[in-house]
């Protein structure tokens, strides 16, 4: 809970940041769009290889957290290609991570079973906790980007009712080096 001074002395507020038992998840995005320059490649346009060093840059610097990346290779630019790729990539997981929360099971980044091991015992799901927006909270961060994929995911997001965190910085800048029109 947030707000007001009572907040600030009691334990109401609802993940620490230096609490152990919080699981820390980090899901990157990345993406491919098509270059404003049509001789260029799309892998050129790619924020691929950029995840990949924001990855080993949180690894090294957060031992404790958690990177998932989730690359498309669909065009970020096109509305209908981001919706496919919120649904069916991009919440699978986050789902995923809640689910094994709610259930009180390993998260999936945890899940080591021997499928010639396991019974049918041990496959059974837990009853699943009906209020885990007490415990699981998301947090939404983009910088520039297209419209059409900030759009898909944030309304994808919104069951999860996530916190948005926007950092603006025009591409514009990089490829005519100037800041205003």
């Amino acid at each position: 809970k947030y707000g007001g001074e009572k907040a600030l002395y009691t334990s109401e507020i609802s993940a620490p940041i230096q609490n152990p038992n919080v699981k820390k998840v980090f899901v990157l995005v990345s993406g491919v769009g098509t270059p404003r320059n049509w001789t260029h490649s799309m892998k050129g346009n790619s924020t691929e290889c950029c995840a990949e060093l924001m990855e080993i840059f949180i690894k090294v610097l957060y031992p404790d957290i958690t990177v998932v990346r989730i690359h498309s290779d669909t065009n970020i630019l096109r509305y209908d290609e981001n919706i496919t790729f919120a649904t069916q990539e991009l919440m699978p997981c986050i789902d995923s991570y809640r689910d094994a929360n709610a259930r009180g099971e390993p998260y999936p980044d945890e899940k080591r079973i021997d499928s010639t091991t396991a019974t049918r015992d041990s496959l059974e799901r837990n009853e699943y906790n009906p209020d885990w927006r007490k415990f699981v909270s998301v947090t939404y961060s983009f910088a520039d980007g297209s419209s059409a994929r900030t759009h898909a995911i944030q309304a994808a997001l919104r069951p999860y009712r996530p916190t948005y965190f926007h950092f603006w910085q025009l591409k514009t800048f990089w490829h005519e080096s100037k800041i205003t029109d």
